[in-house]
């Protein structure tokens, strides 16, 4: 959480990747990086977006700093990109969620669903092992 006068409480988001330690290696390498109108610019479709997203969602806030470090920054090497909620993303993001905990987390809760078919497929593999001992 960061807060300012001018813009109020917002996330911030810090990233560092090792690529960026190779001289060779620019802002504009990160595959979650996209140029447009000469401009670097988090792609909508990462993870890192949707990350950002989930974080403004759950801090009930209205826009997020992300923010590029490397260890050349003294050279220029970062990037920092102001990134507003979105509720079209906050949507799905809720409706995904919901689905799931309905679908998989309740079940497992009530009946541990999963983990019994887990345990009953690893009994029965251990059974097949054993009974290759004893085939004659």
């Amino acid at each position: 959480m960061r807060t300012c006068d001018c813009c109020s409480t917002g996330t911030l988001e810090l990233k560092c990747p090792y690529t960026l330690d190779n001289v060779e290696d620019s802002i504009s390498s990160l595959p979650y990086l996209e140029a447009t109108d000469r401009k670097m610019k988090l792609v909508e479709e990462h993870d890192y977006f949707y990350q950002v997203q989930l974080q403004m969602l759950c801090t009930d806030t209205k826009f997020a700093d992300f923010f590029i470090w490397s260890p050349r920054v003294e050279e220029g090497i970062f990037h920092i990109e102001r990134i507003s909620r979105s509720a079209v993303v906050c949507e799905t993001i809720i409706r995904r969620s919901c689905s799931f905990f309905f679908q998989s987390i309740i079940p497992e809760l009530l009946g541990k669903y999963y983990s019994i078919a887990e345990q009953r497929k690893k009994e029965q593999r251990q059974l097949q092992d054993a009974s290759r001992y004893f085939k004659m």
